[in-house]
């Protein structure tokens, strides 16, 4: 059916039909290209909230453990004022608390983040680390 049509066309009629298929092919390429990108983006844009949640979590670790190493430096210094001692071990409770919960939350999540898929191999290093 489709040579019989085909045949019949005239020359210009033809290089035409060429044309737009040749045509169509870019266009339908084109958009396939430009769904399978942003699809390919939005992933990618997942990944990065979700490497940035860790990589807040952890840092929010690692700041109360700085902020408890200080108090034991600071308690050092001020063993002879009873009042320092206080104002300190007060804030030395804040932080600990601070670090219980933040540790608790990396624990119960693994150190990943509620709702996402963490990439292969992360929460066997994540849980390698848990134990030691």
């Amino acid at each position: 059916m489709f040579n019989k049509w085909f045949n019949n066309l005239k020359v210009g009629q033809k290089i035409s039909f060429g044309y737009t298929v040749a045509l169509g092919i870019a266009v339908l390429g084109s958009i396939t290209g430009i769904l399978i990108g942003d699809n390919v983006y939005q992933k990618a844009i997942e990944h990065e909230k979700d490497a940035n949640e860790e990589f807040k979590l952890i840092n929010d670790l690692n700041t109360e453990i700085l902020h408890i190493h200080q108090h034991f430096i600071v308690f050092s210094s001020i063993l002879q004022n009873p009042e320092e001692i206080s104002k300190n071990y007060a804030l030395f409770i804040e932080h600990k608390g601070n670090l219980n919960r933040k540790w608790n939350k990396f624990k119960l999540t693994e150190g990943g983040t509620d709702g996402e898929e963490e990439e292969e191999g992360e929460l066997e290093a994540v849980q390698d680390f848990l134990e030691v």
